[in-house]
């Protein structure tokens, strides 16, 4: 860890280990394969890419804000302030208290809410991925000035809380049932800012972020200054970042391989 002030290194690419090229190509492109398994999971939503200029102005002004302040949060190939991520612990453990009791979704601090006050305060702190990411979206839709439940509640079943969200299964569902496009691996690629999922996105499993390099480097709740996969281990990477499958929100579209 790095501390809580200024910005994060920014990371540079290491030379691929064995680890990373028994599972990705040098480019990052996955060696393994879960197309079947996503498909079965996401049908006719997977790779079902939104026109942009199909969108209304008011949608593609959402969508792109929102998008812009997740990826603002996550990327690591540029200076990024720890703040957008990181609060003191208590602020942080206040900030959760009062969403679950009032809604109030805070601005910043997404990793030190996620890792130290909600997980740890509801007995998950040993398993706080997904709450990780859920938190990044939920401070990605305030940042840029929109209301989180709209897309994210009870009625289509998809509450982004951590009741629910915590569970990888739970909070690649929700992000289907809000609209976000589940997009495969193994054509497209992850750019900074796309919400990964390890494998299918099932549970037990893991949930991370794109910060940049098409998905060789990576945020999640162990390593919110950025995590090079180039250069770890092919334990690790089999365990956690074979990426799978990837969310991006509608009229935000990856490029193939």
């Amino acid at each position: 860890m790095q501390g809580g002030n200024g910005e994060f290194a920014i990371l540079n690419g290491g030379t691929p280990g064995p680890g990373f090229l028994e599972n990705y190509e040098p480019s990052g492109k996955p060696k393994f394969d879960y197309t079947k398994a996503v498909i079965k999971r996401f049908g006719a939503h997977v790779n079902k890419g939104v026109d942009p200029k199909s969108l209304n102005a008011k949608e593609r002004t959402k969508w792109s804000k929102i998008f812009k302040e997740l990826r603002r949060a996550a990327i690591r190939t540029v200076a990024t302030p720890k703040g957008l991520i990181m609060v003191a612990k208590d602020q942080a453990i206040k900030d959760s208290i009062r969403f679950e009791k009032d809604g109030v979704v805070p601005l910043y601090g997404a990793w030190t809410i996620a890792t130290q006050a909600t997980a740890p305060r509801h007995n998950f702190g040993n398993v706080p991925c997904a709450e990780t990411m859920s938190e990044f979206v939920r401070e990605a839709y305030a940042r840029a000035g929109y209301t989180v439940t709209d897309d994210f509640n009870v009625t289509k079943g998809n509450p982004l809380i951590w009741s629910y969200s915590a569970a990888v299964v739970n909070f690649s569902k929700a992000l289907d049932a809000a609209g976000w496009i589940p997009w495969d691996s193994r054509e497209y690629r992850p750019v900074a800012g796309a919400l990964l999922m390890n494998g299918a996105g099932q549970t037990p499993g893991h949930t991370y972020i794109s910060a940049g390099d098409d998905g060789r480097f990576i945020v999640d709740n162990g390593a919110p200054q950025g995590r090079d996969l180039r250069v770890t281990s092919q334990k690790t990477i089999n365990m956690m970042y074979q990426t799978g499958v990837f969310f991006l929100p509608p009229g935000v579209n990856p490029p193939k391989w």
